[in-house]
């Protein structure tokens, strides 16, 4: 049983996006994305092991996706015009070189869906302790365009980076089929702190709070 391809509604890197493109992209994310839950659970409960497996919301339930989740990542060579234009691109790239490989659609399909589960995990808990925001404004912002979530004392949580981050280190051989806990131990115990000081948000950012029946509504 072969993972779903997610298609993006837009195209190209987030930086070089129309205002439009960019609503739409984070649109999708955070409404669209959790219509595929059903089906990732189809997927998760199909490994021996794991056929009861839930996605109930819980902290315990990442333990059983991250056993699943270290056995799906898988990468593919570069091309050369892939390498090319992340040096172009990357200063760091160009510095230290690009790594040969790069995570398959189907892995980051499976990384897009676990990073918006991982996300609805902590907003479930903590309410409106956390929103989502789209940094906009600074397009040298790593964050800029990403839906990410806000609530950890001026840190902000890119769920998409976080979960690509792991299935990175996944294929470098790293299989701790307990970190995407670990991962969300480290968040939920940030929610709150404010290090001696009231968080700034950016001033050219897209800030939206969940409105009624779990749906996103600007402020």
């Amino acid at each position: 049983m072969e993972y779903p391809i997610i298609r993006l509604p837009v195209s190209g890197p987030l930086d070089q996006m129309s205002a439009g493109d960019l609503r739409e992209f984070y649109d999708w994310f955070v409404n669209e994305i959790p219509s595929r839950f059903g089906m990732m659970t189809d997927h998760v409960r199909a490994m021996p092991g794991l056929e009861k497996w839930t996605a109930d919301f819980s902290a315990q339930s990442l333990r059983g996706l991250g056993i699943w989740l270290a056995e799906r990542v898988e990468t593919r060579p570069r091309t050369d015009a892939e390498i090319a234009r992340l040096r172009q691109q990357s200063r760091v790239a160009r510095d230290i070189g690009v790594p040969p490989n790069e995570l398959t659609e189907r892995t980051l399909s499976i990384c897009f869906d676990v990073a918006r589960y991982f996300a609805e995990i902590l907003l479930r808990k903590h309410g409106t302790a956390l929103r989502w925001l789209q940094p906009l404004g600074d397009r040298r912002n790593a964050h800029y365009g990403y839906p990410v979530i806000t609530g950890f004392g001026g840190v902000p949580l890119n769920p998409i980076m976080t979960l690509t981050s792991l299935a990175y280190s996944i294929a470098r051989g790293v299989k701790n089929t307990e970190r995407l806990g670990e991962v969300f131990g480290y968040w939920d115990a940030r929610v709150g702190v404010s290090h001696g000081r009231a968080q700034v948000l950016p001033r050219n950012s897209r800030h939206r709070s969940r409105g009624a029946g779990g749906s996103d509504s600007a402020d």
